[in-house]
């Protein structure tokens, strides 16, 4: 029997660690907890992330005001003041 994988994610409810069950329609992989049989994608917040980042630098670099919804885009960017260049 195979172990599973440290890279595995944890389950939200119980904290055990997750199995792989399968592919969604989007060809994401699905995972399944085996203690409490909860189902779920791991969701990849990379792109999102580069995009918000690249927003965030161009605002920052540029002379310009903050975008229209500035409270919106200061929430949405918060986390990039916490970066160590």
């Amino acid at each position: 029997m195979r172990t599973r994988s440290n890279r595995a994610p944890e389950c939200g409810l119980c904290g055990a660690r997750m199995k792989k069950n399968g592919h969604d329609r989007l060809g994401r992989q699905r995972w399944m907890c085996p203690g409490c049989r909860t189902t779920g994608a791991v969701r990849d917040l990379s792109r999102r992330r580069r995009a918000e980042l690249a927003e965030f630098l161009g605002w920052l670099l540029a002379p310009s005001p903050q975008p229209s919804g500035s409270r919106a885009f200061r929430k949405r960017t918060s986390w990039c003041w916490g970066l160590r260049p």
